[in-house]
């Protein structure tokens, strides 16, 4: 569980009509330092940031892939950031940019066409849509590899296969349980671009309508 504190709007002392928070990395420091008088660095991991809308921020949220050092009021303090410049703040984005901020990346799509997996292929950023880090649509779990890196699984969550293989049965990956909820099938090394990953992921996702829109 995530347990955190809610802040009232804070005031800057200088504009930032250029949205020099985001472009710059002393803009980011800028702003952690105006906000060092209200909050204590030393009692975070994660900063979420909520500014009004900003045309010049061509984003809608942005975030640091894992922690940052920063060097504070209370000393040297290290705590993700996530940036977000909306009006309508939603939790598909807070989690999206939350999951950056725990060192996530994107959860992209590898399509090789009428073959599942062949030599020519293409990555497709933002392509797994089951996945939140893919989607802020359908705001799903985060997938598999994600959970893993994650530590997200007790060891008795996960199956690995052993060649010559066999028939598994795995519970739903969305709903907590003691039992098999994912599969892991090792890749052979020299297999690429996979990212350096070593397994294939298998998931039973629970039903839900919305998902059907994304094969309409």
């Amino acid at each position: 569980w995530l347990v955190g504190e809610v802040y009232d709007w804070i005031s800057v002392s200088y504009p930032d009509q250029n949205c020099d928070f985001w472009r710059t990395i002393n803009g980011e420091v800028q702003l952690i330092n105006e906000l060092d008088p209200y909050l204590n660095y030393s009692n975070l991991d994660r900063l979420i940031i909520l500014t009004p809308r900003n045309t010049n921020c061509v984003f809608g949220g942005i975030s640091s892939l894992g922690k940052l050092q920063f060097d504070t009021n209370e000393g040297i303090s290290y705590f993700s950031t996530e940036l977000l410049s909306t009006n309508y703040p939603d939790y598909p984005l807070i989690s999206h940019e939350l999951g950056h901020g725990f060192g996530l990346l994107h959860a992209s799509d590898y399509d090789c066409g009428a073959y599942s997996i062949g030599d020519v292929c293409n990555i497709y950023e933002y392509g797994d849509a089951f996945d939140v880090m893919g989607s802020t649509v359908y705001a799903g779990h985060f997938n598999g590899p994600h959970k893993d890196q994650l530590g997200w699984f007790n060891q008795e969550n996960i199956i690995d296969v052993q060649y010559p293989g066999g028939v598994y049965a795995i519970e739903l990956f969305e709903t907590p349980t003691l039992n098999a909820q994912v599969i892991r099938i090792p890749i052979r090394y020299y297999t690429t671009p996979f990212f350096y990953s070593v397994y294939y992921y298998l998931e039973y996702r629970n039903f839900d309508e919305k998902y059907f829109e994304i094969f309409d």
